[in-house]
């Protein structure tokens, strides 16, 4: 679905050109260069073939997590940017070595994290600072829902807790409770994400049905984030609840952004005034403007800012709004949600650990045939 969101996202923007694509299934390769326009020589069953026979400025990676690493790095090593999905990688170790050789090689690496393509973001500060919630407190949010939380925490986690930092800032530490069938979730629990009951992409070992975990913010705020494995992911639920002293804003959808104020020393129905919402227009400052209408042309409308600004960013040599640093920051907060879990232990971040905290602990908890005899 990204390869065709992101194509779409190029020829919408006039900066930019699409000029070659890559995949390794045939159908799939001259459907999607007929769809937008790239020559068939100019379409490559291989990533290598196409670095080395292509000018290209930038590489935008749009496979399932496992590949991002060894793209990223090979187009880093030619000198060619690169714009990736999310999550950034499967575990930090790898992460971490995205982010260090592009670095290295003088190249920019952004990820597309789109809620860092909204408006509602600046509508939001805008308001606190303002004073429409007095001095906030707590941070109340909840994921998509329609997965277990063990691939949501690899396949919309990041995009919740990289909003949590775009609005709070880093958290300091992090204690999650991980449960699966009503029981901890353990080491028993641990399967790939290939192997759950529902189709899923590929993200790697997954742990848990529901995890909830709190967070510990700068200045004594703190977060409560719950991936709920709600029946449904149908996008209402999704966002922040951010309290405050004289009220609560109300942040909801995981494209473009619904905020809501209700002015209460309290939250909820008593007492309490209604609901007000804040208009948010997510289609302004476009040129030319978005003519899609729906959720998708609100997601062409904020992956377009996020592409204009990494391409800023690189005629500038300046970091992009949302840069292969922030996507490891919320990458880590996924994998110390299972490292707390791991451990039964709050853990400070950032973390020491750069392996899968899964895989270490299936290996360490594994029975060998001689024991199981």
């Amino acid at each position: 679905m990204m390869g065709h969101s992101l194509a779409q996202t190029c020829i919408a923007e006039a900066s930019a050109s699409l000029v070659a694509g890559c995949d390794v299934m045939p159908a799939a390769r001259q459907a999607w260069g007929s769809a937008y326009g790239v020559a068939d020589s100019s379409l490559y069953p291989d990533l290598t073939s196409m670095l080395e026979r292509e000018k290209l400025d930038v590489v935008m990676v749009a496979t399932h997590t496992p590949l991002h690493h060894g793209a990223t790095l090979a187009a880093a090593d030619r000198g060619i940017h690169v714009f990736c999905e999310k999550p950034l990688a499967l575990s930090l170790g790898e992460a971490d070595e995205m982010v260090s050789r592009c670095a290295a090689a003088g190249v920019k690496l952004g990820v597309n994290h789109i809620k860092r393509g909204s408006r509602g973001n600046d509508v939001a500060r805008r308001l606190i600072g303002e004073g429409a919630i007095g001095t906030p407190y707590l941070y109340r949010g909840e994921g998509k829902g329609g997965r277990w939380a063990g691939s949501e925490l690899m396949e919309m986690g990041t995009h919740i807790f990289d909003w949590l930092r775009i609005l709070a800032g880093d958290p300091q530490w992090l204690f999650a409770h991980i449960v699966q069938d009503g029981h901890p979730a353990g080491p028993a629990d641990v399967m790939h994400s290939l192997d759950l009951p529902y189709k899923e992409r590929d993200c790697g070992f997954v742990l848990g049905e529901r995890a909830y975990c709190g967070l510990g913010l700068p200045g004594g705020i703190h977060a409560d984030i719950g991936f709920l494995s709600q029946p449904t992911g149908d996008d209402v639920g999704y966002g922040f609840d951010i309290c405050g002293t004289e009220g609560t804003l109300a942040l909801r959808r995981s494209v473009g952004t619904d905020v809501f104020l209700q002015s209460s020393h309290h939250r909820g129905p008593l007492g309490a005034q209604p609901w007000e919402q804040i208009h948010v227009d997510e289609f302004a400052d476009l040129e030319p403007p978005v003519t899609l209408g729906g959720i998708e042309g609100e997601r062409l409308a904020l992956q377009r800012r996020l592409l204009a600004d990494f391409l800023a960013a690189i005629r500038e040599d300046k970091e992009p709004v949302s840069s292969g640093q922030d996507a490891l920051r919320a990458l880590e907060l996924s994998m110390a949600v299972w490292t707390s879990q791991v451990t039964g232990q709050p853990v400070t971040l950032p973390l020491v650990e750069r392996g899968h905290p899964l895989e270490r602990w299936r290996e360490e908890t594994a029975v060998s045939p001689m024991e199981k005899q």
